[in-house]
């Protein structure tokens, strides 16, 4: 079995994990709102922290900040969580992905992951 195949495999129960574990903290009322959970290098989940700022004012500032509080913590993996009543990321939600992926790209070795609940 290829590398990346194991990978994606192993991934999910983590991302099940973490769902499950943001799923009881969420308010009906929270949607849109963005935690960074973050993983640590046995795969077990270190910390689940809420983002002020939700996925509600997304500039330039914004992404600066979170990127850089991203390679603070020198982690292989964060999964950025977006609440959303439908399940399915809308389109600031994966801009925010895409933005912060770029900006990792070169300066850390995290991956950065998209999870909506």
């Amino acid at each position: 079995m290829p590398p990346t195949a194991r990978a994606t495999s192993s991934a999910t129960p983590l991302k099940d994990r973490v769902a499950a574990e943001l799923r009881g903290r969420l308010a009906p009322d929270s949607e849109g709102s963005l935690w960074l959970a973050l993983v640590d290098r046995r795969g077990r989940l270190a910390l689940c922290a809420p983002v002020d700022e939700g996925t509600h004012h997304i500039d330039e500032l914004f992404l600066r900040d979170l990127a850089g509080l991203i390679r603070t913590f020198d982690v292989p993996v964060v999964a950025l969580v977006v609440h959303r009543a439908s399940g399915r990321p809308t389109r600031t939600d994966r801009q925010l992905w895409h933005e912060l992926t770029r900006r990792l790209a070169t300066s850390s070795p995290t991956h950065l992951d998209l999870l909506v609940v």
